[in-house]
């Protein structure tokens, strides 16, 4: 079979070389880079270019949505498989020859474990406690973001021919609602070893990033509720999940924007302690210059709460 590697860049030139190096110094054979500069004003075009024709690149002078990149490259690309690496991620040597055996077993889409690299001594690994469930896979994506862009590959033709593209619309989440439409229908295998370094940034709070955020989640609740309605393996509560989540997180960005109105409103929706905890906060807490203090506190709430059920269940065990 052969692999096309999609690169999608946006002024990436800080890490590029780590990642490009890294698929090129693979186990397995890769066919072609497919490198799309999304319009980039630094170096990476040139970083890109000093590979000559080891890598195929392509560049956009107007920047597209990520969805439109993502599958731009696709459509470019002359493998058989395809996989994606972010311009700051990083593979193991050996990611490629190990995920490529999976698809013998007849799979169509395929992920792996990741290490999660936040710098400081911040790294964890995703699955560090338990595998993902992957036999109704539609409903586990529903309730958690679980899968690394980065550790993904599938068959070229499997998506050529369905009817879930990535949306052109969104960059923030197109691969999470592209994953949650298009393994629906597939079959899914998963490795629990680390193929994958990805690597944790702080994300931007700019007004303009969370107004574009809302927008996204706004184009997501829509797309994947409409999505669901016509799958016959859904589960409600799973949606219903889903649904929450997304609400916390619109009422979180309506809440830096200083928009208290809809951020309380959001919060009402998602129908549950968080959120009901958030709605409360907003109330007692409603300066929209920093919600850091916040974060930090739920951030130590969760982190305690997890420390404590671990510990539990280690001596449960013990017993």
């Amino acid at each position: 079979m052969l692999v096309s590697v999609i690169l999608n860049c946006l002024n990436g030139e800080k890490f590029l070389k780590r990642s490009i190096e890294s698929v090129l110094n693979q186990t397995f054979d890769i066919s072609e880079i497919v490198f799309i500069d999304n319009g980039s004003s630094d170096l990476s075009g040139e970083i890109a270019r000093e590979y000559g024709p080891k890598i195929s690149y392509y560049r956009n002078e107007t920047t597209i949505t990520l969805g439109q990149a993502r599958d731009q490259g696709i459509m470019l690309a002359k493998g058989d498989l395809i996989a994606f690496i972010d311009a700051d991620d990083k593979w193991k040597p050996d990611k490629v020859e190990k995920q490529i055996r999976l698809f013998e077993n007849g799979a169509s889409f395929v992920f792996s474990n990741a290490e999660m690299s936040g710098g400081q001594g911040k790294d964890f690994i995703l699955f560090d406690y338990a595998p993902p469930e992957i036999d109704n896979i539609f409903n586990s994506l529903l309730e958690k973001d679980f899968i690394t862009t980065s550790s993904v590959m599938f068959k070229k033709d499997i998506y050529i021919n369905s009817n879930e593209k990535y949306n052109n619309n969104l960059t923030i989440e197109c691969d999470r609602d592209l994953f949650i439409r298009f393994t629906g229908g597939s079959k899914v295998e998963y490795t629990e070893e680390v193929l994958v370094t990805r690597y944790l940034h702080n994300s931007s709070t700019s007004v303009r990033h969370n107004a574009a955020s809302i927008k996204e989640l706004l184009y997501l609740e829509e797309s994947i509720n409409n999505f669901s309605s016509n799958r016959t393996e859904y589960d409600a509560s799973s949606l219903g999940v889903f649904n929450s989540r997304l609400n916390i997180l619109k009422g979180r960005h309506y809440w830096q924007l200083g928009d208290l109105k809809n951020a309380r409103a959001s919060f009402l929706k998602s129908n549950g302690k968080k959120g009901y905890l958030m709605f409360i906060l907003t109330c007692i807490y409603p300066f929209r210059s920093s919600l850091r203090p916040v974060i930090l506190i739920l951030r130590y709430l969760k982190y305690l709460s997890n420390f404590l059920r671990r510990k539990i269940n280690s001596n449960v065990n013990k017993l």
